[in-house]
């Protein structure tokens, strides 16, 4: 089912995302994931 890999993709991405932010404090890096959660957000939003 393809709904169930992309969520499973989102989900590697957001662990992905929390690695990145436990590992920096940059602000910079910090802009960078929150992109990436916003997107996460919107992949979800679309298949649910």
């Amino acid at each position: 089912m393809i709904n169930n890999q992309v969520n499973q993709e989102a989900e590697q991405i957001k662990d992905c995302c929390n690695k990145i932010e436990a590992a920096t404090s940059q602000q910079s890096v910090q802009q960078e994931v929150q992109k990436i959660k916003d997107c996460c957000k919107k992949i979800e939003q679309n298949l649910s």
